[in-house]
């Protein structure tokens, strides 16, 4: 339980409580009202130590100082929280998620697990109007939930036809599919795998006329090199590069998959300097998204752990059977496969410069909104990154790719979306999972929201009982 302070010259003790309604989800309270966060631990901005006995000081949305505690101004009227013993840091990024999930909780999930930022990457076009009214009343108040990027729907060649798909079998339909994107809201074009390469350059180069960046998978058909040069900003899962950063020519399937089992031992550490040193040179970027094979993985070798993961009580019951219903997976030694390969490809080109960034791709069997990010995190540091750099790939890295010059550090002028831990995730990254309170533009969810939170959404998923969407509907 956080102890609420008001400022005086003596700093005389006493609660005040928190005037955020979060029953209804809505964020309509004013907060113009100074908060203070004093004797804090806060995540330095090199992401490798934290100073301790640190104030924060926040007026509205917006951090305003960070310093030594009683050294900071704390104005009369501030509300003040006492966080000694908690660390501070930037509030946390999924880079890749998919809320076209009726009946899940998605944005109100984010929150409780620390995530401010999430963006999108993909559904179908409907969905898109949903997103941009999600974004309106988020920013008015009205609901609350994290910051949200979106790029709307998927541009694919016939090859991969499921609902969230936009198929263009031209050059001029994938323009025309640009052009409406930038007319309904999206913030960047997303490519898929089967798109053929005059597809997609005529989709590259609309999206640069409309001022769109690209994300999305590497096309079967190009190199990493190509979709680098060609202007693609990031590169979704890093199973994606096997074919292109392995020496001679792997196998793929008669659709021009790649057959990851067979690609294994196979990757070749000048090629993927030589591709490094491509993306470093275009600014492009990779969303590895790790903990998703790992995941399959566990759903074949240790499926009732992943079953009795206590954040399946955020999901409602039909999803829930709609996943039992597809077990047991197949194609294990694909998945392991890809899980292997997509850590050593992270790592090599982590180490050879190339920004990485922290994305889930939830959703999918099993694996949870919010919760994924914290397995995520962990999957980074056993690849190889430090913890720091881990938390920095789910912060300040995204933030950089999505040109948001205002969130990702603790730091004077930027957005105040904080995280306050009960233990230092730069020792263990499991700390990242011990939330105490989370702070959403200026507005601060303790323990108590948080656990009340929690408390409606598994009420509503267990009340809900439509059909799941999202996939094949």
């Amino acid at each position: 339980m956080f102890i609420w302070l008001r400022t005086s010259p003596k700093m005389a003790i006493f609660w005040l409580g928190l005037s955020l309604i979060v029953g209804s989800g809505s964020a309509s309270a004013a907060h113009s009202q100074p908060v203070a966060l004093i004797n804090a631990n806060v995540l330095d901005e090199d992401f490798k130590g934290t100073t301790p006995n640190q104030t924060i000081l926040i007026v509205d949305d917006r951090i305003v100082a960070v310093g030594m505690s009683g050294v900071v101004e704390v104005p009369q009227d501030a509300r003040v929280v006492d966080l000694s013993g908690k660390t501070v840091i930037p509030g946390l990024w999924d880079a890749h998620v998919h809320t076209r999930y009726e009946g899940i909780d998605h944005l109100r999930l984010a929150l409780i697990h620390g995530i401010t930022t999430i963006r999108d990457l993909g559904g179908p076009w409907e969905h898109l109007h949903r997103l941009t009214q999600w974004r309106s009343e988020i920013d008015s108040g009205e609901r609350l939930g994290p910051r949200i990027w979106t790029g709307g729907t998927v541009l694919n060649n016939p090859g991969a036809n499921w609902a969230h798909i936009t198929v263009v079998n031209t050059p001029e339909e994938g323009r025309q599919a640009v052009r409406r994107l930038r007319r309904e809201g999206a913030d960047f074009v997303k490519v898929y795998s089967q798109l053929t390469p005059d597809n997609y350059f005529a989709i590259l180069d609309e999206a640069d006329i409309q001022g769109l960046p690209v994300d999305g998978h590497l096309p079967y058909a190009l190199s990493p090199e190509q979709a680098a040069e060609a202007g693609q900003r990031a590169i979704e899962h890093a199973d994606n590069l096997a074919v292109g950063l392995s020496a001679g020519s792997p196998q793929t399937d008669a659709d021009g998959r790649p057959v990851f089992a067979n690609i294994v031992g196979k990757l070749d550490e000048k090629v993927i300097a030589q591709v490094a040193g491509v993306f470093i040179a275009n600014e492009t970027f990779l969303v590895p998204t790790l903990a998703l094979p790992e995941h399959f993985v566990r759903l074949r070798t240790h499926q009732e752990d992943v079953r009795a993961n206590p954040a399946l009580r955020f999901i409602p019951r039909p999803y829930l059977s709609e996943w039992e219903a597809s077990l047991p997976l197949t194609n294990l030694a694909e998945w392991q496969a890809s899980a292997l390969l997509a850590q050593q490809i992270t790592i090599s080109l982590h180490e050879n410069g190339v920004p990485i960034l922290a994305g889930t791709d939830v959703i999918k069997p099993f694996f949870v909104p919010g919760d994924a990010l914290h397995q995520e995190l962990a999957s980074l540091v056993e690849a190889g990154l430090t913890e720091g750099e881990a938390i920095k790939a789910a912060t300040l890295i995204p933030s950089q790719m999505m040109g948001v010059d205002d969130s990702g550090l603790i730091k004077a002028g930027y957005v105040a979306d904080l995280v306050v831990l009960d233990q230092d995730p730069l020792s263990d990254i499991a700390n990242s999972r011990k939330i105490a309170a989370v702070m959403r533009a200026g507005r601060l969810l303790d323990g108590a929201n948080l656990d009340h939170m929690s408390d409606e959404i598994v009420a509503a998923a267990a009340q809900w009982n439509g059909l799941p969407s999202g996939r094949d509907r």
